[in-house]
């Protein structure tokens, strides 16, 4: 269901569920992401996405993912890197 929900909620939530394997990896997690931005979404589907998208992140990298979010030309804009 589309509805308002708070970006930064929906990405700690990801990073919460994948805490135990990025702390067994020594991998630190940096997210830059203004705690006042909402867009209306599918909570569920883009939690999903995200968390596939974060997992992949997780096995590929030695040392740091980045997550960030803003608004781009007025379409919401989340990079993992």
């Amino acid at each position: 269901m589309i509805e308002e929900h708070y970006i930064e909620d929906i990405i700690e939530e990801v990073i919460a569920k994948n805490a135990l394997y990025s702390e067994n990896k020594g991998i630190v997690v940096e997210t830059h992401i203004d705690p006042e931005l909402l867009w209306f979404l599918d909570e569920d589907l883009i939690g999903n996405l995200l968390n596939d998208v974060f997992v992949n992140a997780l096995r590929y990298t030695d040392s740091t993912i980045c997550i960030s979010a803003d608004t781009v030309d007025e379409q919401l804009q989340i990079q993992i890197r």
